[in-house]
């Protein structure tokens, strides 16, 4: 069986490439390039996974779809202050940040797979991570593709935390997670990156993270 799967790099999409090579399936890894700030730290980041996964998943592919212009100038996910680690992870939502990724790696998939993943897990506070969302989208897609394509998330009843501990190949060190990037490092004082923190501490693993701060 073929899947595609948003993939940015991350913790989830991590997870999500091993969850699906150990039952055989045949992986692409999709990368939507959408030219915000932390866009090179994942990219890089995904290409490290990736290795540590080895011919069990296919190349990177990467598609183009700009959202800065979605943004004004000071917005941090340009070149602003991301919120700080005391701030509510709900408060970084992007404007309909997963259905435009979804859209995109969906169109990517016609008439290679018949499944698209996302890595979302229990701990997302978004609505666009629920499981309405992503059924509503995928009635949506297969109307619009005049064919059936299914979404699938199977970790989103499930902490990341339980993820994290049951983890087999993937190299958690190459991982990236973070929204405010010191060059392709972890900046150590943004939401996203006290949330990878709080995960690891949660699992009772060790976080191999290196943070600037």
């Amino acid at each position: 069986m073929v899947v595609g799967l948003l993939f940015t790099g991350g913790l989830d999409s991590a997870l999500l490439a091993e969850h699906y090579a150990r039952r055989g399936d045949r992986v692409i890894p999709i990368y939507v390039a959408d030219g915000l700030r932390w866009e090179r730290a994942e990219l890089a980041a995904a290409r490290r996974v990736l290795r540590s996964l080895g011919r069990s998943v296919e190349p990177l592919v990467v598609v183009p779809l700009d959202q800065r212009a979605l943004y004004r100038g000071g917005h941090w996910a340009l070149r602003g202050r991301a919120p700080g680690r005391s701030a509510r992870w709900d408060s970084i939502p992007l404007k309909g940040r997963n259905l435009l990724l979804l859209s995109c790696a969906a169109a990517y998939c016609l008439g290679r797979a018949d499944r698209l993943a996302i890595g979302v897990s229990r701990h997302n506070p978004f609505a666009d991570a629920k499981g309405p969302f992503l059924k509503a989208l995928e009635k949506a897609l297969s109307a619009g593709y005049g064919g059936r394509l299914r979404i699938e998330a199977p970790f989103l009843t499930t902490d990341k935390s339980a993820l994290l501990r049951a983890v087999e190949r993937v190299r958690l060190d190459r991982t990236f997670s973070c929204i405010q990037p010191v060059g392709l490092a972890h900046c150590g004082r943004c939401t996203k990156c006290a949330a990878r923190g709080d995960a690891f501490a949660a699992a009772g693993v060790p976080d191999p993270t290196r943070y600037a701060r």
